[in-house]
């Protein structure tokens, strides 16, 4: 024990000058956990024993341990909330409860914490058109790439002449990488690229 640790006896004494409430019960159980229990009420318990826990650490955890291996006495232990303590005494008493737990005391678990979902950024809409210089008979082909409502793209590719209108037709369903990757390269390619 460290020149700031005290007994239990000590810590109760000063439990009761902070309790005056509970200070009636708390005395003349002289500090003996048991009788401390049969005394006090399940509120005045948990007070305690949490006053104890944030303010006397090592007294809370003496007190919490002996009541809590007897199953009359555990209640004010297996009810207090470690979420609402301070950090040491949190740390205390979760140390009983695991305590108690590897001795086969039923210890209530915490609810899971509640996590928020995030959805993995999905790429970027598309909506891009591209066109072809005109080649050697005076034609140019033309890209549209637009999102498709039920996800990927849909490309429209057309070959025109300016004096017999579009020769050819085709419509193409592709993902979004993947139509971008056409796209980027009719516009790196080296014969008749595609600008925007």
């Amino acid at each position: 024990m460290s020149a700031l640790e005290i007994g239990l006896p000590e810590a109760l004494e000063r439990a009761a000058t902070a309790l005056p409430g509970a200070a009636d019960m708390i005395r003349p159980a002289n500090g003996d956990p048991g009788q401390l229990a049969r005394t006090l009420g399940a509120e005045d318990a948990a007070a305690v024993l949490a006053w104890l826990l944030e303010n006397e650490p090592g007294a809370g955890e003496e007190l919490a341990l002996a009541w809590g291996e007897d199953p009359t006495t555990a209640r004010p232990v297996l009810g207090l909330t470690p979420e609402v303590l301070p950090k040491t005494a949190r740390k205390a008493l979760r140390r009983v409860l695991h305590r108690l737990r590897s001795r086969g005391v039923a210890v209530p678990e915490a609810p899971p914490a509640a996590t928020v979902a995030k959805l993995v950024p999905l790429d970027e809409g598309i909506d891009e058109a591209r066109v072809t210089a005109l080649d050697p008979h005076g034609v140019r082909i033309a890209y549209l790439a637009s999102d498709r409502a039920g996800g990927g793209v849909r490309l429209f590719e057309l070959a025109i002449d300016e004096a017999r209108g579009v020769l050819e037709f085709d419509v193409f369903e592709a993902g979004r990488s993947r139509a971008r990757r056409f796209l980027k390269s009719a516009e790196t390619r080296d014969h008749w690229p595609a600008g925007v």
